[in-house]
């Protein structure tokens, strides 16, 4: 009391109750008169129990919170309107900062690069991020921060409002996440690498587009280098070129100047591959003073780092390397980098073997595609499923499909169903027996219409287990060797025709013989008696015309014999010489005779249907083979009047000779020939007279003796009006070849 009256001001006194421990303060405070002395003191109690327990509580918090405060290892500090004003020890140690006097004399900005990343302002970002703290009560995002020495770090803060000695302040904790962030780099950096493998093994084995400078390019992408690059043993195993880049944008290319190198002049790169070794230089700059040379050549590149790894063939041998370059700076190339690099080397190792066995089983299949394509028999392969897979080009001739109507498809979508049904059939029963079928001769009609014998030979194809996959075919066109045959034998009945007629003409000849010298005899005799009857003076008139009738008669009954064994003698004679159409006797001979010759044959066959007009010019002997052209004349006549289907025929043969040729036409008035069939005039068995008429060999024979002659045979004809060969021999005649 008495220090209230001394001082005149309130005075509080704090104690503690002995019977309830209750916390109270007694406020006595004093009341003035108007000369400002103490004339009354007031006092009351008031229990502070519970105020003493926040206050306590308070102290022990800040304790904690300091404590805390400076035991954490990420920073924390507290910044209000003028920018720092406390931080723990790991803010020091964060930021390389010697006290926290110095700190707190900071902005956030000074902490901070100029710019973030994202190339927005530190200081004006940084005021936005507080002023979202302030206004939301918390804030966490990610920062780039900059320690005292200057050196970058990626971080995360969150800011949130606090109070702090009464003030309302921003509490900052910021955790350096440099290892994090290096490791999510490093992941996005394998998977990125990973990514790129995969699409680099895809491309090299299922893209038609091999081309590795765009492998070197997903690879040089991923693994975030500049330059990357392929170097490949050339086939004289002395040099090496570099074979696929690529560069990143503002990098020189070295493509062209490092071709066909010898290998001795980089004796490192020779060293390492021949050890089957990878080269890993992280620093250029810090190769030792031996390896001079190559620090040389590789700073005239502007390479800082460099990895390389080996090729190496299926066989074992060295066949080149795959290298990455780093213009920009050192590099500590981590061993995943290695073992990718080694990766993509061997797919790119492997795709260049395979590409090797492909160009060599393309050569190897163009060559024996190119020799069955020049194979004139019908080549082909089915499948058990009867469907082409392979055929050559005479096929397509034949058939009149390309290549890509037949593959694929089977008999019944090429041929008629009746023929298809032929094929079907034969190949079932060669793969159901797995039996070959050899050399079996067919009938066919090609895609032109044309008649045509085949052979045809099929062969059963096996696995490896033995089991018919399919068929291989050889459809071999026979129809020159099957004609061949059969002129062969229809030479044969000519050569027996010949001999007959020459057997016929000798028995002929000998009766001829005596018949016709015993009327020449006769004829002597008659006008003998002719003689000695006029002799007789006294004969009787009536007698004597009788007489003389029976002479005259007689007389001619002789002469007309004799006339006809003249004719027999000459038809022998033309028997005889045709009967010889067999040899192949060459010499002159004129062509006009053997026309007349061969009418005498075939008189019998034309006198009753057409008359014959002849205007046989002066031509000069030709050497060729008389019978043979004999031959030609006689079936041209004999199909002339066959053609002729009345009795007013006319049948017209003009021989001439012009500078270069001897030309013979025959024309005749019948039925004619339809254009459609002319083409197919000369075609062995080609006939359109009833069966027993003819064998379709007459004009392909006599085509291929003018043809021998080195002539040729022209046809024109009309439907109803005609029809006129024409054959045209050169004047050198036949060869001697």
């Amino acid at each position: 009391m008495s220090r209230i009256k001394k001082t005149g001001e309130e005075t509080i006194v704090e104690y503690t109750t002995c019977s309830n421990d209750k916390d109270v303060e007694i406020h006595a405070f004093p009341i003035h008169d108007a000369n400002g002395a103490v004339t009354m003191i007031v006092e009351y109690i008031e229990d502070v129990t519970e105020k003493k327990q926040i206050q306590k509580t308070l102290i022990e918090n800040e304790i904690k919170y300091r404590k805390l405060f400076e035991s954490t290892h990420e920073a924390v500090m507290i910044l209000d309107n003028s920018g720092f004003i406390d931080c723990n020890d790991a803010t020091l140690r964060m930021f390389g900062c010697p006290s926290r006097d110095e700190f707190c004399k900071l902005h956030p900005s000074d902490i901070s690069p100029a710019v973030q990343p994202d190339g927005q302002n530190s200081k004006t970002l940084s005021n936005q991020q507080i002023s979202i703290a302030i206004s939301e009560r918390h804030n966490h995002f990610e920062w780039v921060h900059k320690r005292m020495d200057g050196e970058e770090f990626r971080a995360t803060v969150s800011l949130s409002v606090m109070d702090y000695n009464g003030k309302r302040v921003v509490q900052a904790l910021v955790r350096d996440i440099t290892d994090r962030h290096n490791a999510e780099i490093e992941i996005n950096h394998r998977l990125n690498i990973e990514s790129a493998l995969a699409r680099v093994a895809q491309k090299l084995a299922l893209s038609s587009d091999k081309n590795l400078d765009k492998v070197m390019k997903i690879l040089g992408e991923a693994m975030e280098v500049n330059r990357a690059y392929i170097f490949k043993l050339n086939r004289d195993g002395k040099t090496i070129s570099n074979t696929s880049e690529w560069c990143s944008p503002g990098v020189s290319a070295q493509k062209s100047d490092i071709q066909n190198m010898n290998i001795d002049d980089c004796p490192l790169w020779t060293t390492f591959i021949r050890a089957r070794e990878n080269i890993v230089i992280t620093d250029v700059k810090a190769l030792p003073p031996e390896a001079k040379s190559v620090k040389e050549m590789l700073q005239a590149q502007g390479v800082r780092a460099l990895l390389v790894v080996p090729f190496f063939s299926l066989s074992g041998h060295p066949s080149g390397f795959m290298g990455f370059d780093d213009t920009e700076g050192p590099r500590n190339w981590s061993d995943h980098d290695v073992e990718v690099l080694k990766v993509a080397a061997r797919l790119v190792s492997f795709e260049w073997e395979r590409g090797e066995a492909d160009r060599i089983l393309s050569r190897t299949i163009s060559q024996y595609t190119a020799m069955i394509n020049t194979v004139p028999a019908k080549m082909y392969l089915k499948d058990i499923n009867y469907k082409y897979v392979f055929v050559n080009d005479a096929f397509c001739t034949a058939t009149g499909k390309d290549r890509n109507q037949v593959v694929g498809k089977t008999d019944y979508d090429i041929y008629p169903s009746d023929t298809a049904n032929l094929h079907h059939e034969s190949d079932k029963t060669v793969m159901d027996d797995d039996q070959g079928i050899i050399s079996r001769e067919e009938h066919i009609v090609d895609a032109d219409g044309n008649n045509k014998w085949v052979s045809t030979t099929k062969i059963p194809i096996h696995d490896k287990k033995g089991s018919v996959t399919g068929i291989v075919g050889l459809v071999q066109d026979i129809t020159e060797q099957y004609q061949s045959r059969e002129r062969l034998a229809q030479s044969d009945k000519l050569a027996a025709i010949g001999t007959l007629a020459a057997g016929v003409a000798h028995e002929i000849n000998n009766p001829i013989g005596f018949i016709s010298s015993n009327l020449n005899t006769m004829k002597k005799y008659v006008d003998k008696i002719s003689s000695f009857i006029a002799t007789i003076e006294n004969e009787n008139a009536s007698d004597r015309k009788k007489i003389d009738f029976i002479l005259e008669d007689f007389t001619d009954a002789i002469e007309e014999s004799i006339e006809g064994t003249t004719r027999v003698r000459n038809i022998v004679a033309d028997l005889k010489s045709f009967s010889r159409v067999d040899k192949a006797e060459k010499g002159q001979a004129n062509l006009n005779e053997g026309i007349e010759s061969t009418l005498n044959i075939v008189w019998n066959e034309l006198k009753y249907k057409c008359k014959v007009e002849k205007k046989l010019g002066d031509i000069p002997d030709l050497y060729c083979i008389p019978n043979q052209l004999n031959q030609v004349f006689l079936n041209i006549l004999v199909n002339a009047g066959h053609a002729i289907e009345h009795n007013e025929g006319l049948i017209k043969i003009e021989s001439k000779a012009t500078d270069k040729d001897i030309i013979i036409s025959f024309t005749d008035n019948g039925k004619g020939i339809p254009k459609a069939n002319i083409k197919k005039l000369f075609e062995p068995f080609f006939t359109t007279k009833e069966v027993g008429k003819g064998t379709g060999l007459g004009l392909s024979l006599a085509y291929d003796i003018v043809k021998k002659h080195g002539g040729h045979i022209d046809v024109k004809s009309e439907v109803g009006e005609g029809t006129e060969f024409t054959i045209s021999l050169p004047l050198e005649g036949i060869s001697d070849d």
